[in-house]
């Protein structure tokens, strides 16, 4: 029995639209037909094996692509319709990747990192890696090393592993309270910590510092699971790297295996 999925899920994996939202509005538009039918619901579910065909040409989803990158300061995870914008979209399209424009556009980053946060980030067009990354429930751990304005104190880190309380907003701007996670906290220099979370709120690690009283002057992300900057050969700011699909899926094996642990 063929797989099922969805039109929109299928046309972005074709690298023909820079966003998701330019193939909606060609599915709404009746540009889009499947199997000589045209459709204009975006969630419609097709067979994998069904003929796709955008203005009466035939498109085909990509091969899996997976990037690690090295993220630098001052650049957004979000795709822009501005031109101008500083992107990982932008900043990788000028690296002159042996990818070409369509497998790019294809790209989606697996979570966030802020703007001013600097470190790893996988980017892919895999959205099953992209879902086993991002369900909560699956804990994969993110360790990042902040540098503060002063030397946090051992009350302060043991706070931090306990569970703090930060804001939170949701989609809506909606601002509440959130008690964090067990997570693990030590103290690696005069004015710099390591922190290694199971979850991923908006800015967490920044929150939870600042919760503390302590101001963060710069923060990297240095691994999520098991791939880590060093592992890749990624440690210099804006160094990017295509990785196999095993070396991907290795950001999730702490957590398989921790979990197999738990059963057993």
């Amino acid at each position: 029995m063929s797989k099922k999925i969805r039109l929109i899920q299928y046309l972005a994996k074709t690298g023909e639209f820079e966003e998701r939202e330019d193939a909606a509005h060609s599915i709404m538009h009746s540009h889009i037909t499947v199997d000589g039918k045209t459709v204009t619901n975006p969630n419609y579910e097709i067979k994998e094996s069904s003929a796709v065909s955008l203005n009466g040409r035939q498109v085909s989803r990509l091969r899996n692509i997976y990037l690690a990158l090295n993220k630098p300061s001052g650049i957004f995870c979000q795709k822009s319709r501005d031109r101008k914008a500083k992107t990982i979209f932008s900043f990788i399209r000028k690296k002159r990747l042996p990818l070409l424009g369509k497998e790019i556009n294809s790209l989606f980053s697996v979570g966030r990192l802020d703007k001013d946060t600097t470190g790893l980030l996988i980017l892919t067009n895999d959205g099953k890696l992209n879902e086993l990354m991002m369900k909560p429930e699956n804990k994969v751990e993110k360790t990042y090393i902040a540098t503060l304005d002063k030397e946090i104190s051992e009350d302060s880190l043991l706070l931090l592993k306990k569970g703090i309380i930060i804001p939170i907003e949701d989609f809506e701007g909606k601002e509440s309270e959130y008690r964090t996670k067990e997570c693990s906290a030590e103290r690696i220099g005069n004015k710099e910590v390591k922190i290694t979370i199971l979850e991923g709120k908006k800015r967490q690690v920044r929150l939870m510092l600042s919760a503390v009283g302590c101001a963060v002057v710069s923060l990297k992300r240095v691994s999520v699971g098991k791939l880590s900057l060093e592992k890749i050969g990624i440690e210099k700011e804006g160094d990017i790297k295509e990785i196999t699909e095993e070396q991907a899926y290795s950001a999730c094996l702490i957590t398989m295996e921790n979990n197999l642990l738990e059963k057993g």
